[in-house]
């Protein structure tokens, strides 16, 4: 009770502020922002956003939406979206995905968006880059779950590395376009492991120090490139290596 299904912030200079909240707010549709509309989060920990559908920013200027350093989580069904009809960025601070119990649940970011580095949690769907944003998603060593995946699908599309550390994957992984980078300093590997699934169709793939596919674990190369190492490898082993251990 008491939680709204679409949210739609219309009339200009109208502003949605959610103060010093330390309650997380919920839509369980979607949001929409109209132009010359403003939402803003709380500033407290504790006054997230967790939304059920989708996020359409059509606000005027970058602070159209403030994420105020809290979470936002999307954690409905099917196919969602981030939007916005005149290239507005928004700018994430924390985002999740903890959308069903399957990476066939898709968000697919069509617009431009930020976030802080190594700050994209991967539980549950699909984040699909559709957008020509340039993120730092992970940071350190990062797994994405067999019920999550993460998916580059813009040729101008960029997911960039932040601090030492590998990417074990043992959900979906898809190169569709756009550039991605995994790991920053010699070793730093990419693991696929038995329930893990790699795909580069076309873009590029740029590993720090070495592949490697654990048991059954299935990548495949039908376009584009991967390059590795691109720093260094540090293990006896190739900088491609297959295990049926």
């Amino acid at each position: 009770a008491g939680v709204p299904y679409h949210v739609q912030i219309s009339t200009t200079n109208t502003s949605v502020n959610f103060g010093s909240s330390t309650s997380a707010r919920t839509a369980r549709g979607n949001i929409t922002i109209d132009a010359g509309t403003f939402l803003a989060l709380s500033t407290q920990p504790g006054g997230d956003l967790v939304i059920g559908g989708s996020l359409a920013n059509n606000g005027n200027s970058g602070t159209a939406f403030t994420a105020n350093s809290r979470r936002v989580t999307f954690n409905g069904t099917g196919s969602q979206t981030v939007t916005s009809s005149n290239g507005t960025t928004t700018n994430f601070a924390y985002l999740t995905l903890d959308m069903g119990t399957s990476n066939a649940n898709i968000l697919d970011v069509q617009s431009m968006v930020t976030m802080i580095s190594g700050e994209l949690t991967l539980t549950n769907g699909t984040f699909k880059l559709s957008s020509a944003s340039t993120i730092t998603p992970f940071s350190g060593s990062e797994s994405i779950p067999s019920t999550a995946g993460y998916h580059l699908n813009h040729a101008s599309a960029v997911s960039n590395w932040g601090s030492s550390g590998s990417l074990t994957v043992n959900g979906l992984l898809k190169i569709d376009d756009g550039t991605m980078t995994v790991g920053s300093v010699s070793g730093n590997e990419l693991v696929v492991t038995s329930t893990g699934t790699v795909i580069i169709n076309n873009g590029a793939l740029r590993i720090a120090g070495r592949l490697r596919s654990v048991s059954s674990g299935l990548f495949t190369i039908s376009g584009g490139a991967v390059t590795v190492p691109t720093v260094g490898n540090t293990s006896s082993t190739p900088p491609m290596a297959a295990s049926r251990s």
